[in-house]
């Protein structure tokens, strides 16, 4: 997804608060936030900012209505908008595909094959011909890719299989305990800093007879994080063990890239509580789609 600035944080915030209402395929809301894009046509990099990371963050189930949402704007406002989904729109739909079933899927693919001479009697493109493509080549890979996978996974029924699962449950335990370490590590450096750069203060304090707690907000951004990542580490080894007992489910597959989308965005920075509460329900979100 683009990782561009937002150029007008006010109207990001007010369509992605707009977006949290397009939860399943409404017309009237679709017709009413293309209307709400073509108003704001001069901000389209912040109204299309705020769609990607919508369909990036929000659930699988509520993902369709917004990709709905990003075709009524295309075709029904076009301008900045289609020229700026040019180069991102083989990523928008690439991602989208990996985190949703084999339902949403197919209705993806065909409106996508609205994009190819659709429009003007069946003579003229939504978009290039090179964007399609791309597009169509990387799913291509990507079903390839699934089936590739599914013959190397071993069958439920093999006697290796226990193996892998305590293989994968060593594993596991491995990488949590480097994990802790790690952030233990990560604590002492913050403490020390912390010390360092505060103590001729203490000591000139104390020495007036002021004794000053020292605040490490960064400590309790790190405890967040950690807790996350367990939680996150934890549902990805549960759906490790779902896909080797139904190597064949592709839904499976599609959530565990999911939750390795958000390990890697709790890895990447240490996050605000707010941030870390929407991320929470998301994963209670995915947790709860039938296996």
């Amino acid at each position: 997804m683009s990782t561009a600035p937002v150029k007008n944080r006010p109207i990001y915030r007010e369509y992605r608060n707009d977006l949290n209402k397009l939860t399943f395929n409404s017309k009237p809301i679709i017709n009413d936030l293309s209307k709400k894009a073509e108003v704001n046509a001069d901000d389209a990099e912040s109204v299309l900012k705020a769609i990607e990371d919508h369909l990036r963050f929000t659930v699988p189930k509520y993902k369709l209505p917004a990709f709905y949402l990003l075709d009524s704007i295309a075709k029904n406002v076009g301008g900045m908008y289609v020229s700026l989904l040019h180069g991102r729109l083989d990523r928008i739909f690439v991602d989208m595909w990996r985190s949703v079933d084999d339902a949403v899927r197919a209705k993806m693919e065909r409106t996508m094959g609205t994009w190819r001479n659709g429009f003007e009697g069946g003579t003229r493109h939504l978009f290039p011909e090179f964007v399609l493509r791309k597009i169509e080549e990387d799913i291509a890979r990507l079903k390839a890719r699934a089936k590739e996978t599914a013959k190397m996974v071993p069958d439920a029924t093999s006697d290796d299989l226990l193996d892998n699962l305590t293989g994968m449950q060593s594993y596991a335990k491995k990488r949590a305990l480097e994990e802790r370490q790690q952030s233990a590590q990560r604590a002492v450096v913050a403490r020390a800093d912390s010390y360092n750069g505060s103590g001729h203060h203490r000591h000139h304090d104390q020495r007036n007879g002021h004794h000053k707690r020292q605040r490490t907000p960064e400590k309790a951004k790190g405890v967040f994080n950690h807790e996350l990542l367990q939680q996150i580490n934890s549902m990805i080894m549960k759906k490790k063990v779902e896909m080797l007992r139904r190597p064949t489910d592709t839904h499976l597959f599609a959530v565990h890239d999911a939750l390795k989308e958000y390990k890697a965005i709790v890895l990447e920075a240490e996050l605000p509580p707010e941030r870390v509460r929407e991320i929470r329900e998301q994963l209670a979100a995915l947790d709860s789609i039938p296996g």
